[in-house]
């Protein structure tokens, strides 16, 4: 069934220099995104209109009329100081469009973007066809500008701006943005079609050929192609048929030198972002699916690349194809490349040289420039295929790529994550100060996550996730970035109605969960907004569904999710049948019943509480480790039996050395709140303060609060919370939650005041 157009205006606003303002400013920048959303809902209810959707620092809407929009416009700028306050910038036009699935498509859309990218602060563009709409208006009164040639708009389009109310009308020469600079319109010759054709092709490093049929006949693919350089393409883990895993990690390499080779030429490639591993990911959600709609939708892709690694004699060998996701119709197949097995390391390098040879004898060198440097680019795709594997090794690989050309910042960003693993925070700070000295030569994505790791490294986790949704809504189905952006919104921000919204842009059901460890996550994520929004039901039904996938450590955390899901469905039974299925997948049943009994003290099931804390305090009585005795002491105080807690602390901890551990200092500080120790109490947040460990700090008020949580009046508990949050100090509402030491405070007015704010 087609699906139905409809009339509408269009309306794009951006902040203007919102890259740059973040860099300089980050908070005045998040005060600004924040004034101009909070106005922008505003204009839009009151001149009933849609938000379809932010990105970033901008917005897309629609209106039912041209008169709307722009009343909506006028409003917005009003109330932002005409571009004084926040610099916003709008365009608008009216045509037709598609509304599906909670966005909007159409010719439309792109034009009043496009009209949106040449404004300047304050400023409200609109098309010809909108200002013959409202043109017997007397009090609006719009300026032509003149007629401009946008990108990938083939009519020049006439812009006019609003110059009512003493708006600013943009000085024609100093208009920038997506626009074309060549102003006159030439008819495309055959010869020069069939040459754009075949630039495509070889930027895929090979040459072409479809199935015999002669090249004429491929004009008719123009515009497929042209297609799919706008719309993009997703790239497929290359297949390994050489019957030799050694050759594995070329596939990495020819993923990421693909994809820079397309990107620096205008083709978008929907996930480049994480290089191979969100390929690998999607060869998983291709496995199950096969050619057809629901594949396409679920990839967000009409097309994509795909190809294979194979051994003719001594030599490897390279193909490659590019297809409709929806039909599996083969667009181009490329002709085999075959190279030396023994320079398997510059093998696919050797490829984009052949690339550049065909420009050369094409005279038209489109991109010899934007060549990667060999040298430096081929280390950096052998660190990128060890990553996971061998992390010293990947540190060694960087630092041969800075010798061989320090302004490539892709190694730094590598070796960002790498010192992420190893907690070594001090280098990640010295990385981002040299970036920062060298900001003028980042490109505003590497700008993006440059801000957004400075942003993670001080776990200031609002503004990264600012930051990632730069990223995340360039693509929002791309499968890693959607992964990463519910992980954000759940753990680091806790907005789960984001990450609810974010989860059905892939749906749960649709993925294999037997091998993959970003499918899993991404579930129990899910589960934990739906559980954070009261929805336990839904939860479990997603649990239950990923349950049983040969990966134990992931069917482990997803066994705790379904008990805390069960005992807050008074679901007795199923709890029953979780705890012996872990029997029977050897997933540490001991610990499963110490949660339990953890869980129903946090739901005030006191006897069942103690009851599961008997059977695992029998279960470990011989196993003496600190974690037990941890785990006992945290029981204990939860069921309000102080002195036995206190007694189990000082017989386990008889030696001085032991009460240097946060968690004792944590657990006997409650104890002595508990008892009114005052003194004792505030040594051990004296203590707390002191700890030098740079991990331990960001949690330093959280601990506190754990602690004081043990008064009888919970305010010293609160201010703490309160403190950690104005200074930045941010913690998941995960702890708050599900911390049997916090359960007292959880009902107060306050804490619920302070939850609401985060």
């Amino acid at each position: 069934m087609r699906t139905p157009h409809k009339l509408a205006a269009v309306l794009f606003a951006d902040i203007a220099g919102y890259t740059a303002m973040m860099a300089d400013n980050e908070d005045l920048a998040l005060e600004k995104l924040y004034i101009f959303k909070e106005q922008l809902n505003k204009a839009i209810l009151l001149n009933s209109g849609q938000l379809v959707q932010y990105f970033g620092d901008g917005a897309l809407c629609t209106f039912e009329s041209s008169v709307k929009a722009v009343e909506c416009a006028i409003q917005l700028q009003n109330a932002l100081g005409k571009g004084t306050l926040v610099p916003v910038r709008i365009g608008i036009h009216t045509g037709d469009v598609v509304y599906k699935e909670g966005n909007v498509y159409g010719d439309a859309v792109n034009i009043a973007s496009r009209i949106e990218s040449i404004g300047q602060p304050g400023t409200i563009l609109v098309s010809e066809s909108v200002r013959n709409q409202l043109k017997s208006i007397g009090e609006l009164e719009f300026t032509s500008l003149g007629k401009f040639h946008f990108k990938n708009i083939e009519e020049p389009i006439e812009v006019y701006a609003f110059s009512s109310q003493e708006f600013l009308v943009p000085s024609k020469d100093k208009i920038e943005g997506k626009i074309t600079h060549n102003q006159s319109i030439k008819k495309t010759s055959n010869s020069q079609r069939a040459l754009t054709l075949l630039a495509f092709i070889v930027l895929l490093g090979l040459f072409y050929q479809y199935k015999g049929k002669d090249i004429i006949a491929l004009w008719d693919f123009q515009s497929t192609i042209k297609e799919i350089a706008e719309e993009g393409l997703i790239i497929f883990d290359f297949e390994n048929n050489t019957g030799d895993t050694t050759y594995n990690n070329l596939r990495c390499r020819i993923h990421s030198i693909l994809s820079k080779s397309l990107i620096d030429n205008k083709i978008k490639v929907k996930n480049h972002s994480t290089l191979c591993h969100n390929s690998i990911y999607l060869n998983v959600i291709r496995s199950q699916i096969g050619p057809s709609n629901k594949m396409e939708k679920l990839l967000g892709s009409k097309y994509a690349l795909e190809g294979y690694l194979f051994k003719e004699n001594d030599s490897l060998g390279i193909q490659a194809r590019i297809f409709r996701t929806s039909t599996n119709e083969d667009l181009l197949i490329t002709d085999p490349i075959l190279m030396s097995v023994e320079n398997i390391d510059d093998g696919v390098i050797k490829i984009s040289a052949e690339i550049l040879n065909f420009w050369e004898v094409k005279d038209d060198p489109i991109f010899i420039d934007n060549l990667p440097n060999q040298g430096w680019y081929e280390l950096y795709n052998k660190a990128i295929s060890l990553v996971e594997k061998d992390y010293a090794q990947v540190l060694e690989l960087v630092s041969e790529c800075k010798k061989i050309d320090s302004n490539q910042f892709r190694p730094d960003f590598l070796a960002m994550e790498v010192y992420d693993v190893y907690r070594q925070p001090e280098k990640i700070d010295s990385i981002i100060e040299i970036l920062e000295n060298k900001s003028d030569l980042l490109t505003e994505a590497e700008l993006n996550l440059l801000y957004y790791r400075k942003a993670l490294s001080s776990f200031n986790y609002r503004t990264a996730y600012e930051r990632y949704l730069n990223e995340y809504y360039t693509d929002p189905k791309n499968a890693f970035l959607n992964y990463a952006a519910i992980g954000y919104a759940v753990k680091y921000v806790n907005e789960p109605e984001d990450a609810i919204r974010f989860g059905k842009e892939i749906p749960y059901d649709l993925l294999d969960y037997s091998n993959c460890k970003y499918c899993m996550d991404r579930i129990m994520l899910l589960a934990m907004a739906k559980m954070e929004m009261g929805q336990y039901q839904e939860a479990l039904e997603m649990l239950n569904y990923a349950t049983d996938r040969e990966l134990k450590e992931k069917d482990f955390a997803n066994a705790l999710l379904r008990i805390r899901a069960t005992i807050r469905m008074k679901d007795n039974e199923g709890l029953k049948e979780i705890l012996e299925e872990s029997k029977l997948k050897e997933l540490n049943h001991t610990y499963l019943i110490y949660w339990s009994a953890r869980e129903y003290i946090l739901v005030d099931e006191m006897d069942k509480a103690e009851i599961f804390m008997d059977k695992y305090f029998n279960m470990i009585e011989s196993d003496r480790t600190v974690m037990n005795t941890f785990n006992k002491v945290e029981l204990l105080i939860g069921l309000g039996i102080i002195d036995g807690a206190e007694e189990m602390l000082n017989n386990y901890f008889d030696q001085e050395a032991l009460k240097d551990d946060y968690r004792y200092l944590v657990f006997k500080g409650h104890i002595e709140a508990r008892q009114g120790k005052t003194e004792e109490v505030n040594k051990k947040l004296d203590l707390l303060e002191k700890e030098s460990t740079r991990d331990l700090k960001r949690m330093v008020a959280y601990h506190q609060s754990r602690i004081t949580a043990g008064y009888q009046d919970p305010e010293q508990s609160l201010n703490f919370i309160n403190e950690a949050l104005v200074n930045g100090k941010v913690f998941t509402i995960w702890e708050l939650h599900f911390d049997p030491l916090l359960k007292k405070i959880r009902d107060t007015d306050r804490y619920k005041n302070l939850i609401n704010n985060i």
